[in-house]
């Protein structure tokens, strides 16, 4: 008698003991849906988290930055070995929070950043969340949940939103130290999605923002032609840096433009003043801008194009 009832005490203590951490995933599930950070708190270990995140981003960064270095110069590759694992410290510290960790793990990474990024991440940061749907973790997701090198450790796999065939799913360990709390998380990507060595600027960047990764060679090249007939370029100039005119543009999805062009140069010279009216007719008579693809309406609905006779347009 003793003995059966020995055994169903360690019975009840083992489906215990198994229940548990799949309760602390439930509780730190719920946490997320509901944005309650206090509940939060107690699942995650927020310190252990962060630092497993900078360690494993840092390590791949420089392996990255390894295989760019050909088509780096020794300075820039420095410049960016020296700054890059700083971007990530401050990306961990931004994202890794009650508020932004559904997101970080529904995504696989973070909303932002590359180096080309951060003087604007600031402006960005304000609407990483606006989308509560995008919060949220939903069950289906889960591909494995069960304990992982042993009594201590439990581990849980999650697709990405947009993960790719192949992709490795988002891993959250939670190790028992008390209780079950979340210590180790490992995103699917490597660090050239957060910091990239610095790209050698070409003619096309110079002449339309945003550049060529996001506007084909194809658009920019018809967008050039179009405006290299109708831009008249006066005459007389000594100095070429004078007749340069930089112009923001917002523009409809057909291609017209939202209201005047916005001039972003200054100058008071008869032949600036005169490079600028040439310029904001060219713009004018160009559109619509047929040329540019509507289904990258969002890349190009708000552009700059620089308008410099050293430069062909």
């Amino acid at each position: 008698m003793k003995i059966k009832i020995v055994i169903g005490i360690v019975i009840l203590v083992a489906l215990g003991w198994i229940t548990w951490p799949y309760y602390a995933l439930y509780d730190f599930a719920n946490g997320v849906r509901q944005g309650d950070q206090v509940a939060l708190e107690g699942r995650v270990a927020w310190d252990s988290v962060r630092q497993g995140l900078r360690d494993d981003l840092n390590a791949v960064f420089l392996q990255n930055l390894n295989k760019n270095d050909s088509a780096t110069s020794a300075l820039g590759t420095g410049f960016v070995a020296l700054v890059g694992p700083t971007i990530i410290n401050n990306v961990i510290d931004s994202y890794v929070t009650p508020r932004d960790i559904a997101n970080l793990i529904q995504r696989g990474k973070p909303s932002i950043l590359n180096a080309a990024q951060t003087e604007n991440s600031a402006a960005n940061q304000s609407s990483r969340l606006d989308d509560k749907q995008q919060d949220r973790l939903h069950w289906e997701q889960v591909r494995y949940a069960f304990f992982s090198g042993g009594p201590l450790t439990f581990r849980v796999d999650i697709t990405t939103d947009d993960a790719q065939s192949g992709q490795r799913p988002v891993t959250l360990l939670f190790k028992w130290a008390g209780d079950w709390k979340l210590s180790r998380l490992f995103l699917p990507l490597d660090a050239s999605q957060f910091v990239q060595p610095p790209r050698r600027e070409s003619a096309d960047d110079k002449f339309v923002q945003p550049p060529g990764r996001v506007l084909s060679e194809d658009e920019i090249g018809a967008l050039r032609a179009r405006l290299a007939k109708l831009w008249t370029v006066p005459a007389g100039a000594k100095n070429p840096e004078e007749l340069v005119v930089r112009m923001r543009l917002r523009l409809n999805r057909d291609g017209t433009l939202i209201g005047p062009p916005v001039v972003l140069t200054a100058g008071s010279s008869p032949l600036y003043l005169a490079s600028r009216d040439s310029a904001l007719r060219a713009l004018n008579r160009a559109q619509p801008f047929t040329m540019l693809q509507s289904e990258h309406y969002e890349a190009w609905k708000e552009i700059e194009i620089t308008f410099d006779p050293r430069q062909k347009l």
